[in-house]
């Protein structure tokens, strides 16, 4: 059996890429399903490009900055200045959540997220792990920044995004009785936390225990980013104490809508 060429391997990689891109230049969730804009999703993807194509991270840059909240919609859960969750641009999508409306800005962590990559793409930093090495040293807010946000992105307590998946998987096993596929949503719910906590850690340790590279040297974020970035990361900190009181409330509106 013949060995793979590396070169076979990253055109193979760029094609499927090229499945993912939207016109607009963005890199869509899935393919074939979640077809279309996520902010959570694609913003990670163009983070994770900036070396293959920085201009991806440009295009997600811009087309979700002209989403960004303008106005207080508690349906959409709308707020000035927030990042969108999810958009679906085509009716035959849209009617698979009629009760949605779109753009859908419910997410703690797109904004924050949308900030960080604002900040490493404007400074060159680059998706491969190898160039990530030391960044607290480089960058140490940004560093801490983004463990903040991946650890809340796996779910760990008390964080706001452990509330949500918290609330989000409980209220599926509740919600057997309705459809058993719940249990399904949410056992798979949290084995992809369970992966996702794995690339998590392991881009935590190459910023905070690996030394940087030779060269590599230190780099300030703009202080409008730093700024904005250190009011969303407040936000997903505070956000676990006000859920906190909340829970019960939260879970039971979440077990009425899966039913």
């Amino acid at each position: 059996m013949s060995p793979v060429r590396t070169d076979t391997v990253r055109q193979a990689l760029l094609a499927d890429l090229d499945k993912l891109r939207d016109p607009q230049g963005y890199l869509r969730a899935g393919w074939p399903r979640y077809h279309t804009l996520f902010g959570r999703d694609s913003l990670i993807s163009a983070w994770q490009t900036l070396r293959v194509d920085s201009s991806i991270a440009r295009s997600t840059l811009q087309v979700l900055a002209s989403y960004q909240g303008r106005r207080v919609d508690p349906v959409a859960e709308e707020e000035p200045g927030k990042i969108l969750h999810e958009h679906r641009f085509d009716s035959a999508s849209r009617a698979e959540l009629p009760s949605w409306v779109f753009p859908y800005y419910g997410s703690v962590d797109s904004t924050p997220l949308f900030l960080v990559v604002a900040g490493a793409e404007s400074r060159g930093v680059a998706d491969d792990v190898e160039s990530w090495r030391g960044l607290s040293r480089r960058m140490p807010f940004m560093a801490f920044s983004m463990t903040i946000l991946l650890l809340s992105l796996a779910g760990i307590p008390p964080l706001g995004g452990f509330f949500s998946k918290f609330i989000l998987f409980s209220s599926a096993v509740s919600a057997m009785r309705y459809n058993p596929w719940y249990l399904a949503l949410a056992v798979s719910g949290v084995l992809n936390s369970a992966l996702s906590l794995y690339y998590y850690a392991r881009v935590i340790w190459y910023m905070y225990i690996l030394e940087p590279e030779a060269g590599a040297s230190h780099m300030q974020a703009p202080r409008s980013i730093s700024a904005s970035v250190l009011v969303s990361v407040g936000v997903v900190i505070l956000a676990s104490f006000v859920m906190f009181f909340l829970v019960d409330y939260l879970t039971r509106a979440a077990v009425v809508f899966f039913s």
